[in-house]
């Protein structure tokens, strides 16, 4: 899922992007704004941010950013989906929002037909870290314990139906084990338990894991992606470890309600692009752990279906819930 492009090519998308921007007549007639379901500080955050700061060094009336966050986003996915689909409404999504929230309880909207996909913005890779009090170092050795003793081993994440939830929802299934579920608040304090050897393991976005790993308070057991992680390339991901085919963790995306013009679509599409492959705002990127993977609103949408078929299948297998 995170497509690696080279050098030359990333340096260049950001030129090539800003010479085929052809900004639609009546876009915008006032500051958009850019709805984050989440609070302050995370990764959708700060994706949304990027643009909104591009935006006002472009576009007559730069975008804002508003969080309105509860319901796991559902909250506001449905206020974006129920504004005026003229362009000036966007909200940035991430994949439970889109793919793994319909199939755990009741939404207020389906966000497949509600929100029209504009652009992927992002990958925010995954890693399965473990308390250092178990003698697993390795995934081979995780698994091991859990066959041993089925149900015995938890994990963390931080709700019902989260990424980090489903992820190790599928892992447990792809490999045959049982292991109790411990649902938390947020990321930290599932960390917080894994560091301090209450809880054996969580999938966890990677740069909040970064700095409890570099302080040996967990143990980096494998990457979750397809890839292994830039940041750290020396670790084995879930599918070279035993698992083929295992693929998991978070992205994020912008969406606009349905119904908006395809001009304006298209045109925030191509800005999505130019900002996110903008070289210099790599670092701010790194320090969230957020690795730039754009691609048009077609092609999106096809992830989103495909990945909502996916997601569906391992919730039900599961027999997860809201509840």
């Amino acid at each position: 899922m995170i497509r690696r492009r080279s050098l030359p090519a990333l340096l260049a998308a950001p030129f090539l992007a800003r010479a085929a921007l052809a900004q639609p007549a009546g876009f915008p007639q006032r500051p958009p704004r850019i709805i984050v379901p989440f609070t302050p500080g995370g990764s959708l955050d700060v994706a949304a941010r990027m643009l909104a700061e591009e935006s006002g060094r472009r576009w007559p009336f730069g975008a804002v950013v508003e969080n309105r966050p509860g319901a796991a986003g559902n909250i506001g996915a449905e206020l974006a989906a129920r504004s005026a689909p003229d362009g000036h409404t966007m909200v940035v999504v991430s994949n439970n929002m889109i793919t793994m929230n319909p199939h755990v309880g009741p939404m207020p909207i389906d966000p497949l037909t509600a929100l029209a996909p504009v652009s992927m913005l992002a990958q925010s890779p995954f890693v399965l870290v473990g308390a250092t009090n178990i003698p697993a170092t390795n995934l081979a050795g995780l698994l091991a314990m859990a066959r041993e003793q089925p149900g015995m081993l938890t994990y963390a994440s931080i709700g019902n139906g989260t990424p980090h939830h489903v992820s190790m929802a599928m892992l447990c299934g792809m490999a045959g084990i049982e292991m109790t579920h411990v649902p938390y608040r947020g990321t930290p304090e599932g960390l917080s338990d894994v560091g301090g050897g209450r809880v054996a393991c969580m999938a966890s976005p990677f740069g909040p894991a970064l700095p409890l790993i570099q302080a040996g308070m967990v143990r980096p057991i494998a990457a979750m992606g397809a890839t292994r992680l830039p940041w750290m390339p020396d670790l084995p991901t879930v599918a070279e470890s035993g698992l083929p085919g295992f693929d998991a963790g978070s992205w994020l995306a912008l969406a606009v309600p349905r119904g908006t013009p395809p001009a304006t679509v298209a045109f925030l599409a191509e800005f999505c692009s130019s900002v996110m492959n903008d070289p210099k705002l790599r670092p701010a990127q790194d320090r969230v752990a957020l690795v730039p993977d754009t691609m048009g609103p077609e092609e999106t949408g096809a992830l989103w279906r495909r990945e909502h078929a996916t997601w569906g299948k391992v919730i039900r297998d599961a027999r997860i819930t809201a509840g």
